[in-house]
This record gives C-alpha cells, structure tokens and sequence, in this order.
C-alpha cells in the first residue's frame, strides 16, 4: 500500500493518476481499511480514466458492505444497476444487492433475487457461476442465523 500511496503522490495530475488512485483505494480495501478506499473512490467521482468510470461506485458500494452498512450499501448497488444495464459491473452490483439484503436479514428475498437472476443469465456459464456462488453464500447465512437460533 505504501508504494501505491507513493506512485499516487509522485503522478499526481499524471494520465496514470486515476489508475492508480483506483489501485489505492482496492489496496485499502484488502486491507480493510475500508474508510480510507471509500475516500478515494468518492475523490475518483468523475475523475476516472476512459473504461473505468464505473468502478468507483461500485467501490464505494463494497465499501459500505464491508462497514455493515447494508441498506446504504444496498441502495448504492442498486442505483448503479438500474442506471447502468450495459455495464460490465452491472452483475457484480446485482449481487452485491443481493448479498446486503441477506445480510441485512432478508434471505427469502435474496434467494428471490437469486432467482430472477439466474434466468436472466442463462446463457452465459461465467455469469451462471457467480450467481451461483452468491446463493452458496446467502444459504450459509441462513445456517449461521438457524444455527444461532439453537
């Protein structure tokens, strides 16, 4: 993280700056310094380089996840995939709806969600697969909550 926080302060202003600002923000969010990477995906609105327009609001969204601020969160995914059809996030954004409304004590809804999501990606095996691992992970929420019950 040094040496991106480094790179970002030496290209300052730089064609590569919004690149790597991008960069920082995901170390950050490895790390889990999740208020420092929602920082800089905010300063990214609007600043990003051609092809990554899309990827600070998306971060900002894994961001508030990641604090266990499941509604705001939910909201933020859910903004970008309705505003966003075409984009190459617009799954990756579904899901994440998908996975705060579980989180947030709703699975009958996140399977739901998992669904209807499934059929719109039929085609496509990839796409099949995460939706696929995401109802994975909302099932263990449910066992963890029963298991709880206990």
């Amino acid at each position: 993280t040094e040496e991106i926080e480094d790179a970002v302060s030496k290209f300052s202003g730089s064609a590569t700056a919004g690149a790597l600002k991008i960069r920082l923000a995901k170390s950050y969010f490895d790390a889990g310094r999740y208020d420092e990477a929602l920082a800089q995906y905010e300063a990214l609105d609007g600043k990003t380089p051609d092809g990554f327009a899309d990827i600070p609001a998306v971060g900002k969204a894994q961001c508030l996840e990641a604090q266990g601020k499941f509604a705001e969160a939910q909201k933020a995914f859910e903004a970008f995939a309705e505003a966003n059809p075409k984009s190459c996030l617009k799954l990756t954004a579904q899901l994440g709806a998908v996975r705060c409304l579980a989180q947030a004590g709703d699975k009958k809804g996140a399977l739901a969600r998992v669904e209807t999501l499934k059929a719109e990606v039929k085609g496509d095996e990839i796409s099949k697969a995460r939706v696929e691992a995401t109802e994975s992970l909302v099932k263990r929420y449910e066992k963890k909550a029963e298991a709880a019950k206990k």
